[in-house]
């Protein structure tokens, strides 16, 4: 199967996720194949938290968005509590994610291809920093 770009262009799948994997910023990676990094929400003496903002959505009935941002690669998670401010499970989360994230039109990068493509980079990154054997 192929994905048409354009007319003019035609890219395999295979060779568009191996050029993509390759690419991508560490942060993503890690991310897409390892877990997200998200701020814990806690008590917190009434100081905010790192990482999480919220906002009220609905005065009347107590409804507030909360919002996490991952620490690594910067993608935004968000929640609406149910009426009370409480959060009803399962909650239903939405992602915004920074540019470079998702993979193009057509190709599928599975979360095992994003953590052999990390793994790949640290073995490599390990080897140059190791010391010379005497």
């Amino acid at each position: 199967m192929m994905v048409v770009q354009s007319i003019e262009e035609e890219v395999h799948p295979e060779l568009a996720a191996f050029e993509w994997l390759h690419k991508t910023d560490d942060k993503i990676l890690a991310c897409r194949g390892q877990g997200h990094n998200w701020p814990k929400l806690r008590p917190n003496k009434g100081r905010p938290i790192k990482g999480i903002r919220h906002r009220g959505i609905t005065e009347s009935q107590g409804q507030v968005e909360i919002i996490m941002t991952c620490r690594d690669c910067g993608t935004d998670r968000r929640v609406v509590t149910a009426p009370g401010g409480l959060i009803d499970l399962p909650a239903k989360y939405t992602y915004t994610h920074p540019d470079g994230y998702r993979a193009p039109k057509g190709v599928k990068i599975t979360g095992r291809q994003a953590f052999a493509e990390s793994n790949r980079r640290w073995l490599e990154d390990v080897a140059h920093s190791a010391p010379a054997a005497e």
